[in-house]
């Protein structure tokens, strides 16, 4: 493409926008479509206003809108490759997904208009039965839509932005896919058996159907959808109470084929939720190894009750710091080194912004900070462990990552507290030695609870200012 971009940016705003209004109209359309065309086969009258079609005229026309201007969006695939030559992007389109489009945004709503302007327009009492017959057969061609929500999905990577957005960890976002795949499953499968059993039965069997359980013959719309969500579960679940079953030949393949379906889908979500709860507990296992070896050993020696319970406190928590830095190490060994640093930059973007000596202006700050934080140690104190005292020569930066300090004056007063994220020496990097030089009289330093700190030395702060430019080696030495 040229400097200036000839079409659309498929990342911009406005293009990220229509994605969204696509998924959300698509989600209405997976959510109710199914609804209308299984309960509402027999609406006693078809020249009705539909209650929804007000809303399905919108929809129909955002995705014929939504086609026309995918002509004028330039390419983007995954890698970042952009291509912004408009004949090469239409022809790529109408080569690619345009006919899948095409299919998929047919505006059944329109039809349903015409047919509606079609009766109104007759002077005839009765419906003309060509126009009824034709009013219920255009309704199954709606589902063709939802075919469209897996194509928008991918294109706007709707499950990792739902994740990144809930902050959950990966193994409670199996579940939550888990019981939304459940939910879309049994909707679709019980819309699907109703359909069934309104085009295999006679309306004096579906009354007699819905009387025999607990329902009025003209029960609503919403009590039938209970019914048959209920009779989907019990088969998904192969519980079979008994007191629904198939009643003839096309009800009872669709059972089969619904059981089948279930087992398959159950299959796979459940194997997904079981993948990640096997490794959380692989972790967990690894760490009660730990713990109860030490216990024993303690047993053995007689260990008294809180010195035991005290060191077992201590074990658990440098356990679970050795996992973290054990799966940090494992993932960084998968990274290139731009991917590493670039990481870095994230992990401890808020420390980079709080500590003044790190808050710098030039370009080349961030990759500085990478090589900065990626020289970084761990290091853990116990809870109630002096850090730092009056006398003592700092010549390190501390980065709480877990736990706080407690800033005590000679006398044991508390006069301050360090968190997440808070530094401890930074000036030490620069030569201060003193650590209590910013209060005006001597402080200590002690661990408030078991604590874990990111160490960062003054030879491995110098060798990484060594790397940088000079404008920004001048910045620093300025602060």
């Amino acid at each position: 493409g040229s400097n200036k971009c000839q079409m659309i940016h498929p990342r911009s705003y406005f293009s990220q926008t229509v994605l969204a209004i696509s998924t959300c109209a698509l989600s209405y359309t997976a959510a109710v479509v199914p609804v209308v065309i299984a309960f509402e086969w027999n609406a006693e009258n078809e020249c009705e206003w539909g209650k929804l079609l007000d809303i399905d005229l919108t929809v129909d026309s955002f995705f014929i809108f939504d086609i026309a201007l995918t002509f004028f969006v330039a390419e983007c695939d995954k890698k970042g490759n952009f291509n912004d030559n408009w004949r090469e992007v239409i022809w790529n389109y109408i080569t690619g997904s345009f006919l899948f489009d095409l299919i998929t945004a047919m505006p059944v709503s329109y039809a349903e208009l015409w047919v509606y302007y079609q009766c109104h327009e007759s002077t005839e009492s009765a419906l003309d039965p060509s126009k009824w017959k034709f009013a219920r057969l255009i309704k199954p061609l709606k589902f063709v839509r939802i075919m469209r929500i897996y194509r928008a999905f991918a294109s706007i990577d709707i499950t990792y932005r739902l994740e990144k957005l809930l902050h959950i960890q990966p193994i409670a976002f199996s579940l939550f896919r888990v019981v939304v795949g459940i939910f879309a499953t049994t909707h679709l499968a019980g819309c699907s058996f109703w359909m069934v059993k309104v085009l295999s039965t006679s309306p004096e069997d579906i009354s007699a159907f819905l009387q025999d359980h607990g329902l009025e013959a003209d029960a609503g719309v919403s009590e039938q959808y209970v019914l048959c969500c209920y009779f989907i579960v019990a088969i998904f679940t192969t519980v079979g109470f008994g007191d629904i079953s198939a009643t003839n030949t096309y009800e009872q393949i669709a059972c089969m084929l619904l059981m089948m379906v279930g087992a398959m889908v159950f299959g796979t979500l459940l194997a997904e939720v079981q993948s990640g709860v096997s490794e959380l507990r692989k972790l967990v296992r690894e760490k009660g190894h730990a713990i109860q070896e030490l216990k024993n050993f303690m047993r053995l020696q007689a260990v008294p009750g809180d010195a035991e319970k005290r060191i077992l406190d201590w074990a658990e928590f440098e356990v679970t710091v050795g996992q973290k830095e054990r799966m940090l190490r494992l993932a960084m060994e998968r990274l290139t080194q731009d991917q590493r640093l670039e990481l870095f930059v994230h992990m401890f973007s808020r420390a980079s912004e709080t500590i003044d000596l790190l808050n710098l202006s030039h370009h080349a700050a961030p990759e500085m900070h990478a090589h900065l934080w990626a020289s970084a140690e761990v290091v853990v104190f116990e809870e109630g462990k002096v850090i730092l005292q009056p006398g003592d020569s700092l010549h390190s930066m501390f980065v709480i990552a877990t736990g706080t300090i407690r800033v005590e004056d000679m006398e044991g007063t508390k006069v301050w507290e360090l968190s997440k994220g808070d530094p401890l020496g930074e000036w030490a990097l620069m030569g201060d030695l003193d650590a209590s030089s910013s209060f005006g009289f001597p402080v200590v330093f002690v661990a408030q609870t078991h604590l874990q700190v990111h160490k960062i030395s003054r030879e491995a702060f110098d060798g990484v200012l060594a790397m940088c430019p000079a404008g920004l080696v001048q910045e620093v030495y300025a602060k």
